[in-house]
């Protein structure tokens, strides 16, 4: 059975001089039972997936 999650808090996103540095803190509730974050990025206006990465931490470079 999947819990119900609520989303990451204070996700951050700032340009770095490798690309950019994601940041977001767990959700409050259910915390300890999150395994990993998948992180996804969009190209715009179409909003096509443009790529996807998969972490257990609360950063992504």
């Amino acid at each position: 059975e999947t819990a119900n999650l609520d989303p990451p808090m204070n996700l951050r996103v700032q340009p770095t001089a490798e690309g950019y540095l994601v940041t977001w803190e767990p959700p409050i509730d259910n915390k300890d039972t999150v395994k990993s974050y998948t992180v996804r990025w969009f190209r715009d206006p179409a909003e096509r997936l443009y790529g996807r990465a998969e972490t257990s931490d609360t950063f992504y470079l």
